[in-house]
């Protein structure tokens, strides 16, 4: 008799610790960053394969960021702080 008194008295608490270690989990932080994504073509529409894409901008840590764009012509810069940016592209044979 006493045990099933026992086991009645814990059959609440363990619901209710459960609850309140559930609701005390650190929630997820919102993340405010951004992306600057992009295609190079020439004058007459054609894409341009391995133009150097260089971001610059007081935001970046660490300094500038580089990139080659792709088979597409296209180009990526993420997880960017909000702020400004100044990009450059540069291939051999244009101006940038």
């Amino acid at each position: 008799m006493v045990f099933s008194k026992f086991l009645k008295a814990r059959l609440w608490f363990i619901p209710a610790v459960s609850v309140f270690f559930l609701c005390a989990l650190p929630a997820k932080a919102q993340i405010m960053t951004g992306s600057i994504i992009g295609a190079v073509q020439d004058p007459s529409g054609a894409v341009v394969v391995g133009a150097q894409a260089t971001l610059t901008s007081p935001q970046l840590l660490g300094g500038p960021r580089s990139t080659v764009t792709n088979e597409r012509g296209e180009y990526r810069f993420a997880r960017l702080e909000p702020g400004i940016y100044t990009l450059r592209v540069e291939f051999p044979g244009f101006r940038s």
